[in-house]
Formats: structure tokens, sequence, C-alpha cells
């Protein structure tokens, strides 16, 4: 309602009032002279009186001449003159009739006398002049006040009369205004007793227009209500706000008095009570005004809304801090597939008795199919409940809401309202009290992944906007908890994964380690056996003369065969001393020997070793490099990386097609590259062609033995990333492969 402000008019200004304030005219002068309310401007100035006065005195002369000649015997010529000084005092004041007066007394002397019949003497001429100007003077003066006594009471009356009206529109106003205050006002004189209230105070208190109600003692009247305190403590009579309001308290505003009152129908209100006393002009108590607000739901609102912060931050709060993850990790007897539904179930609890709804529950769509999961619910009863998770296997949100406004407000991340009782909705039966069900959608990376659903207890409660804006926040933080819920479950079996792996690694390396040492020792046996058999065979075959064809001939094939034993066995010793490697490098015990060494021999000595071995293949060594190539390494090590290297490229390469091997310098560093023209590698086998026991699928050994562990390069690149260099692969499918590795130049300093 808009503020009223009542203002009193000014009183219209008349000749006398405007005269005073605008000072035109001296004192007498104001009083004496006025002007006919019907003459319009500027003919109501004062001076236009005195200008009547001697205009209208000196018109009557001629009107007398008239009379004297048409009637001789006429003996009363002033009678004319008096008549014309009393219209001028009567219209214009007193002042103007004096002017008047004197004026028709100079011209009746002068002007008539000579006319008159009878020639009186001087001295009665002066007595008759004299004497007319006393009687027009007082004549005047008397007309003059009655006229300005008459036309200043009629002013007071006309100012009465208008001050009446303002008074009862100012009371018609004030009265619709109190009437249509919505807070109830009581006014109550001196002995507490209630003079006056409006509709609001009226539907309070029925009472009020009870004369057996009024008769009651002020403090029994308002203890019916059982006034107590916003903590539910009884108001003593002293206490109470009118008694306080007609003590001389004022009551506003920080003073406001927030009072428990119960209603004649038993409910329990909390009203706002304000006061102050209605003082006289001296000052005195003459009684009391007390305005009453009914603050009920404000303050239930702003309850709620304390205590649903408090639980939003004790929310959030757990959700930083990991309350609820932290006690899935010491639940240590839940079942792994059941922690995300405790987190649920918890969350469904606590956001109930956030939000103060009986019924709440979590339903999360499956990742793939897009199904209705139902994960947790919070005050259903077993009925309910059981209705609500027996849902058709593969049962989505979507075959009830699509196409439906409903469906929009999820995809759009908004809360929306459903109305059971209309379609599709209201062909299911329905289990619970209200109409209306709040859907809030839990959103993750701008899509819904399930929906929080809020059922009230009272039939007819309509979802305010804050309570869908609290309800939309408690979703995200839901969503963020169940998000970390499973985060943590995929952390937790990660870290129970890496463990048993690395434990796995462990004894696997420790069993390789083992397992290595065992073998090596009868492939050492075996291969002296051979080696001292060879000897012996080569002895006999000295003795050609004394041997027939045939037994030269057995023997040539056992010495094959033989032959054959040691590439075995050379072979089986070469995978034996791979799997040492190895375990010793993840036992970090795979001890280097670094010297100065000359890199180029070794790529040299590499490469004619390799060539005996292949006698049948080609291999080209492009140099790009110094001569001389000093490097601080471990021959020995380096010479198996650049073996491994060279074996890989004849064995998945044709027999026809040559290995290419470039050395260059680039800066301090000097690269090794060994070419094939193979199968190639694809980019996903790249990522994992240096990782231990791995070996690419489907490649076919074009050439030599196909036997290997999958190794050779995870062995490579320990050894040259331990020596301060790195390894790399240049492949394309059907196009070849470049395996290379670098190595530092040595430093002056170094060679010194």
């Amino acid at each position: 309602m808009k503020d009223t402000t009542f203002t009193e008019a000014p009183p219209p200004e008349d000749a006398y009032s405007s005269r005073k304030q605008k000072g035109e005219l001296p004192t007498l002068s104001r009083m004496s002279t006025f002007s006919p309310s019907w003459l319009p401007a500027p003919w109501n100035a004062p001076i236009v009186g005195y200008l009547a006065a001697i205009i209208l005195a000196g018109v009557t002369i001629p009107l007398i001449r008239l009379i004297i000649y048409l009637f001789p015997t006429f003996a009363l010529p002033g009678v004319l003159i008096i008549l014309a000084i009393l219209v001028v005092a009567l219209l214009w004041g007193s002042g103007p009739g004096v002017i008047a007066t004197l004026t028709g007394t100079v011209a009746l002397m002068i002007i008539l006398r000579p006319h008159l019949t009878e020639s009186p003497s001087l001295i009665q001429a002066i007595i008759e002049a004299a004497m007319f100007s006393l009687v027009g003077i007082a004549t005047s003066l008397v007309v003059g006040r009655i006229e300005y006594a008459r036309r200043v009471a009629e002013q007071a009356q006309a100012l009465a009369e208008q001050e009446k009206t303002r008074a009862a529109a100012q009371a018609s106003e004030l009265e619709a205004v109190v009437a249509t205050i919505a807070d109830g006002l009581f006014v109550y004189n001196t002995q507490g007793q209630v003079i006056r209230t409006n509709p609001a105070a009226q539907a309070f208190n029925p009472y009020t227009e009870q004369p057996d109600y009024l008769a009651r003692p002020f403090p029994e009247r308002f203890t019916m209500f059982q006034p107590r305190d916003e903590h539910g403590q009884y108001l003593s009579p002293e206490q109470l706000p009118a008694k306080r309001a007609l003590a001389g308290e004022v009551l506003t505003g920080a003073q406001a008095v927030n009072t428990l009152l119960r209603t004649v129908d038993g409910k329990d209100l909390l009203f706002s009570i304000s006061g102050a006393p209605i003082l006289d002009k001296a000052g005195h108590i003459q009684g009391a005004v007390i305005v009453m607000r009914d603050v009920t739901v404000q303050h239930h609102n702003a309850q709620r809304t304390r205590e649903a912060r408090h639980a939003l931050l004790h929310f959030a709060q757990a959700l930083v801090q990991g309350g609820i993850t932290q006690e899935l990790q010491a639940d240590t007897g839940t079942e792994e597939g059941k922690q995300i539904d405790l987190v649920a179930q918890r969350l469904a609890t606590l956001i109930g008795q956030i939000l103060d709804y009986p019924h709440v529950s979590i339903t999360l769509f499956g990742e793939l199919t897009g199904s209705a999961l139902s994960m947790a619910a919070y005050g259903m009863t077993p009925e309910q409940e059981e209705a609500w998770r027996e849902r058709r296997p593969g049962f989505t949100i979507g075959e009830l809401i699509a196409g439906t406004p409903i469906e929009q407000h999820l995809m759009r991340g908004e809360a929306t309202t459903i109305d059971l009782s209309q379609a599709p909705f209201s062909k299911y039966p329905v289990t619970y009290k209200t109409r209306h069900i709040l859907l809030v959608p839990m959103m993750m990376e701008e899509q819904p992944i399930g929906v929080l659903t809020f059922i009230a207890s009272e039939p007819t409660h309509t979802y305010t906007e804050d309570e869908q804006a609290l309800a939309k926040a408690l979703a995200q933080l839901a969503t963020l908890t169940l998000e970390r819920a499973r985060l943590f479950q995929e952390r937790t079996q990660a870290q129970a994964t890496v463990l048993a792996l690395s434990e796995t690694n462990r004894l696997m390396d420790e069993f390789i380690g083992i397992a290595g040492h065992e073998l090596r020792t009868p492939l050492t046996t075996i291969k002296a056996s051979v080696q001292l058999a060879r000897r012996q065979l080569n002895k006999i075959l000295r003795q050609q003369d004394t041997l027939s064809t045939e037994a030269i001939a057995m023997i040539t094939m056992i010495q094959s065969h033989l032959s054959r034993t040691e590439r075995q066995i050379a072979m089986q010793n070469r995978l034996v001393s791979d799997l040492l490697d190895v375990a010793r490098i993840h036992s970090n015990r795979l001890e280097l020997h670094p010297e100065l060494y000359d890199l180029a021999r070794l790529v040299h000595e590499s490469v004619e070793d390799q060539q005996y071995l292949t006698p049948t293949r080609l291999i080209n060594l492009i140099w790009k490099a110094p001569e001389e190539l000093l490097v601080l390494a471990d021959a020995d090590r380096v010479r198996q990386v650049i073996s491994n290297y060279l074996s890989n490229a004849l064995k998945y390469s044709e027999a026809d097609k040559a290995v290419e091997v470039y050395v260059e310098q680039s800066g301090k560093r000097v690269n090794v590259c060994v070419s094939d023209e193979g199968p190639g590698i694809s980019r996903e086998q790249q990522r994992h062609i240096w990782e231990r026991f791995y070996r690419v699928p489907e490649v076919e050994v074009k050439s030599g033995s196909g036997v290997g562990l999958g190794l050779g390069l995870h062995i490579s690149r320990m050894i040259i990333e331990r020596l301060g260099g790195q390894v790399g692969v240049h492949s394309e499918q059907g196009k070849g492969s470049t395996f290379w590795f670098t190595l530092p130049l040595a430093e002056t300093n170094e060679i010194v």
C-alpha cells in the first residue's frame, strides 16, 4: 500500500488577508477599504473604491438639479447624496464612504446652493455643511464597519465549512487506510479499554464487539490469548506491549516485540507488535496505539532457511572433507558393489532432513541403456519402497515423459513439477497423499544422469521457487558426492589392482631370476658336452684313412646335428640372458660399466658379427659422422642393443631385402638408426613396443628364428636410458620401420 500523507489546504485569501500579506496600504486603509467580490481584477483594487466614491457623488449632483428643476418645491436635496454615500460605504468600505461624503458636501454647498429658492446666511450654510459632513462620515463609518464585520463573518463561516469538509475527507481517508491495513490495529484509552479497531484486528479478536469482553479488566482480556515470547515463555502483565505503550514506552523498529499468541481457533501465531502512546499538546498520555503484524510464515520460512542453510553447509562440508567417502573407506565390510548404494541412501536421508520432505528418492540412469535404477529412498513405507524398486527391467523415464515439456525441462537441467492426476501419470495407482511431486535432474557434464524426487506431505502443497532452487543445489551436490564415491571406489579398486600387479611382478621377477640361473647351469653343461663331442668327432675325422665311407658320412651327419644343437643352445642362452637382464633391471641390480669407447668401432664390429651370422643377407652401413665417436658407455651392453636392432630388422624383413644402418652426429649426440623394409608397426603398437613381454601381434617372421619373449627392445631401452641416451621408432604400416637410439658424446674432461 502506498503511504498517504494528509496535508491541510490553505484557506482562500480574502481581500483583507491579501492586502495584509502584500502590504500595499497602511493598516487603517486596510481595515476601512475593501472591494465587492463580484468585481474582476483589476477593478477590485482599493483605488477603484475611492474613484467610484468621487464619481458617484459627482453623478448625483446633475440628478439632484434635474429633480429640483422638475419639482421646485423639493426640499431634501441631500438625501440622494446620503444614499450615494451608503452605496459607496457598503461596496467599498468606510474610507471611500468618507471621500464620497466630502465630495457630496462640496458639491452641495458650491454647486447646488445657488439654485435653491431660499438664500440662507453664510453661518447657516456652514452649519448645514458641517452637519451634512458629520452625518455622512458617521454613516460611512457605521455602514463600513458593519459591512466589514459581515464580510469577515462570511469568510470565517466559509473557512469553517472548508475545514469541516476537509476534516471529513481526511477522516474518511484515514478510515479507509485503517480499514485496508493488513495489520491489526487497536486503540486503547488510559484505562486499557479498546476504543477502536480495524477489520484485521477484529478478525484476530472477534470479542472486541462484545460488551462483556470489554468490561473485563485489561490484563485478563489480554491473557485470554496466552501471550508468550518467541521462545514460548509467558509474559507478565507488565511485559504486555499495550501495558508498556500506556506507560509511555515507544515500541517501534528494533523495539517491536515478537509475541506468540493463541487465536480463538486454537492456533499459535507469532506477531510482531509495535505501539506508542497517544499524547495531548501538554505531553500527557491519553491512550495508546498497538499494531499487530502476523509474522508466523516469515518466521517459519526464516527458521527453515536457517536450518536449510546449516544443513546445506554441513552437507557441503561433508562433501569437501570427504566425510561420506571416508565412512566408506572405514566400512571395510561393505560389499564392493553396494558402496554406491550406501552413499545414495545416506544422501537421500540427509536431503530429506534438510528440506523437511517426508519422501525423497534417488534414481540413476544406466550409463549405456538409460534404464532407471532405483538407488535410494527416504521416508517410504516398505510397501511403497517395494513398489518403487520393482520396476520392469529396461524401464526408462523416457517411456513416460518422451515428447512432453517435462522431458525438455529435465534435459535442460531444470526442476519441474509433475501432476499425478494428469496424463500420462493418471493411469498409475497413486500411493501418496499429494497430487504433485518435484523432479530435479542430476546433471553431469550437461547431461542428466538421474533424478532426485521430492514428495510433500500436504495434498495441495506447491513447490516455491526457493524450494526448487534449494532442491536443485542439493541435487548438484548429491551428483558430485555420488561421482566422488564412484571415483573413490574405482581408485580403491585400481590401488588394489596396482598392489596385486606389483606383487605379481615382484614374484615374477624373482621367479625369472631363479629360473634363469637354474636354466643357465644345465645349458652350460650341455654346451660344454657338445663342444667336447665336436672335438672328438673332428679328431676321428682326421683319421679318415682308417674309416670307411659309411663311417665318415655318419660322423659328418652327427657334426651337422651338433652344430644345430649349438645354435639352439646359443639361442636358449640368449633367452636366458634376456630373462636375467630383465630381472636385474626391475630389481635395480643391472650393473653397467661405462668406459670411454669408440662408438664407430662398436657399430662396425656389430655389423660384421651380424653379417658373419647371416652371410646371405645384405647390411648397408651408411656413415655420416666422423671416423671416431667417443662415448662413455658399456661396450658390451651397447653391442647388445645394436645386435638386437639388427636381428629384429633381419627377422621381420624379406631375405632379399637389405637392412641399412645409419650413423650420424647431431650436435653433442650421435644417432644410430637401423632400418628395414618389413611390414611396419601401427601407432597403437608403437606405444607398447618398448614394454616388457610385448610382441607385435599378427606379424610374420620372414627369416631366421621366430622364437622370442618380447624382451629385447625393453632391455635395449633400459640400457640406453641408463647411459643417458634415448630410444625411438619411426614406422608406417607396409613401409618398414626405423629403430634408433642416441648417446651423448664424451665431454673433453671425460676424454682427458
